[in-house]
């Protein structure tokens, strides 16, 4: 399935959202989010894909609490400036050999990994 470019920021904000915030997300949250992304057309593979990929390079750096203490709470991203930063990255991963991303990759699968993927995924 190829996503319109409006419904792929769309799907980035949720995630990020979902993910990336100093909240702690409800039951509710995960099911609402899930049934948008498969509103969207995307299952459970390509939404993995978007998170791993295009999210969590940008929007984990919030996540500084699994590698570093952080100040304070942060609990909203500017939608318009999180995604010209997650659209500029994918342009650049894209013009650049894959292998430059190796370390980057590894470290975007642990931190994802040290999230509750598997309670949205699953209801997917």
């Amino acid at each position: 399935m190829v996503l319109t470019p409006e419904n792929r920021e769309k799907a980035w904000l949720l995630l990020a959202d979902l993910f990336f915030l100093d909240t702690e997300p409800t039951e509710e949250d995960y099911q609402a989010t899930a049934a948008r992304l498969a509103e969207m057309g995307l299952g459970r593979k390509e939404a993995g894909e978007i998170l791993l990929n295009e999210v969590a390079p940008i929007a984990g750096a919030n996540l500084g609490y699994l590698l570093w203490p952080v100040n304070g709470v942060w609990d909203g991203f500017d939608a318009e400036h999180l995604c010209g930063k997650i659209r500029c990255y994918v342009e650049r991963r894209a013009a650049r050999p894959q292998w430059h991303y190796y370390l980057q990759d590894r470290l975007m699968r642990w931190i994802v990994g040290q999230l509750e993927t598997e309670k949205l995924l699953s209801r997917m």
